[in-house]
């Protein structure tokens, strides 16, 4: 994969290969699995909403960091078979 040289694609690669920022969505997928954790049946109305809305600010993360990737690798994103969809993975 070639580096970017153009100003906005650049500023995604470097952000998109940055360790903090793989860190931090570590951390968020982490993060989601603990909320899951704490879903309950008989849960009030403030708690489901307290996690309902942690859990859209985490979805808004994931998506931002996959967005600052696509623009950063190009098509290259999906040469990365993490990256993709295929009908060979499927289960039988």
């Amino acid at each position: 994969m070639s580096v970017p040289t153009d100003g906005i694609r650049l500023r995604c690669y470097e952000l998109a290969q940055s360790a903090m920022v793989c860190y931090t969505d570590i951390l968020v997928v982490i993060c989601v699995v603990i909320l899951y954790c704490f879903r309950t049946y008989n849960m009030s109305n403030t708690e489901s909403l307290i996690i309902d809305v942690l859990l859209y600010i985490t979805t808004l993360e994931m998506n931002g960091y996959a967005i600052i990737k696509l623009i950063g690798y190009g098509s290259a994103y999906f040469h990365s078979s993490w990256n993709r969809y295929s009908r060979d993975n499927d289960v039988q």
